[in-house]
C-alpha cells in the first residue's frame, strides 16, 4: 500500500501543485476558521478540532454548549474540514517529497514524506468520533469521546512533526544552496 502511495507521489508531485494546494488549503482554512465568514453558527469556544487534547467530560460539555444549531453546524463544517484535510495533507506530502529530492536521493528516506498521512488519518478519526457523537446526541457514547481526545492529541503531535520536517528540510536546502554558490565562486 505504501509503495503504491509513494509511486503516486513520485508521479504527481510538482512545485506548481504545491503552490496551488497551498492557496486552496489556505482558502479552506480561512473558511473553516471564520465559519464561512459567519454564515455557520458555531460556538468557537466549544470546538474540539483545534485543541491539543480534551477529556470526555470536556467533549460532552462542548457538545452541550453548542446547542442544537451549533451541533448541526459542526456537521456542516466537518464536510468542508474533510476536504481541507485532503488538500493540506497533499500539500505537506508533496512539499516534503520535493524538498527531500533537493536534499538527497528520495529513495533513501522517501517514507518521510508520508508522515503527514498519519496526521490526516487521525484527523479523520477525530472528526468521525465528533460527528457520530453529534448524531447520537444526547446519548453519550464514552468510547467516542475518549478516543476523540486521543486522536486529536496524536493528530497534533504528528502535524508538529510534519512541520518540523518541512522546516528542517528548508534549512538544509538553504545551507546546501549557499554552500554550492560559495564553492562555485
Amino acid at each position: 500500500m505504501f509503495n503504491k502511495l509513494l509511486s503516486s507521489i513520485e508521479k504527481n508531485a510538482s512545485w506548481k501543485k504545491v503552490i496551488i494546494l497551498f492557496f486552496v488549503s489556505i482558502f479552506f482554512g480561512i473558511c473553516i476558521i471564520t465559519m464561512f465568514f459567519g454564515l455557520i453558527k458555531l460556538n468557537p469556544d466549544a470546538t474540539m478540532d483545534a485543541g491539543d487534547y480534551y477529556n470526555s467530560s470536556t467533549f460532552f460539555q462542548y457538545l452541550e454548549q453548542q446547542g442544537a444549531e451549533g451541533r448541526q453546524s459542526y456537521l456542516i463544517l466537518h464536510l468542508f474540514d474533510y476536504l481541507y484535510i485532503i488538500l493540506s495533507t497533499l500539500f505537506l506530502i508533496f512539499t516534503i517529497y520535493l524538498l527531500l529530492r533537493k536534499v538527497t536521493h528520495p529513495k533513501k528516506i522517501k517514507y518521510l514524506s508520508l508522515v503527514p498521512f498519519a496526521s490526516a488519518i487521525f484527523d479523520v478519526l477525530e472528526n468521525l468520533c465528533i460527528d457520530l457523537s453529534i448524531l447520537f446526541f444526547p446519548k453519550k457514547i464514552m468510547i467516542l469521546a475518549n478516543l476523540s481526545g486521543y486522536f486529536t492529541a496524536i493528530k497534533m503531535m504528528v502535524l508538529y512533526v510534519s512541520f518540523t520536517i518541512v522546516l528542517v528540510l528548508i534549512i538544509i536546502v538553504i545551507i546546501k544552496t549557499i554552500k554550492n554558490k560559495l564553492i562555485k565562486n
